[in-house]
């Protein structure tokens, strides 16, 4: 996953894993609905019918935009250390999921 030599971003990564499993919560944007969902199922509150609804919804995207080509330039230039992250967050929001909605 990290170059020779990056011995640091494991030790960075192990910590930040550590942070983001001991948060209060977890969500993500592009899992929205499930987001908000799990923090209502794990705090036993009511959901606000404004949650639901889309208040900045984005302009209707390009259809003629390669997604996948603009994904693979993103990533090309992303930190490894930003995709590391993600994975830690995104398995404890799965993980989480399966526990409490």
């Amino acid at each position: 996953l990290f170059p020779k030599g990056t011995r640091d971003l494991h030790l960075l990564l192990g910590e930040a894993c550590d942070i983001i499993r001991n948060v209060t919560w977890v969500g993500f944007v592009d899992d929205y609905d499930r987001s908000v969902c799990l923090l209502h199922a794990r705090y036993d509150f009511a959901v606000h019918p404004a949650e639901m609804t889309n208040m900045r919804p984005s302009a209707s995207r390009d259809h003629t935009i390669n997604m996948t080509r603009v994904g693979e330039i993103v990533r090309d230039r992303a930190p490894v250390l930003d995709d590391a992250l993600y994975e830690c967050a995104r398995a404890r929001f799965l993980e989480e999921l399966e526990r409490w909605a």
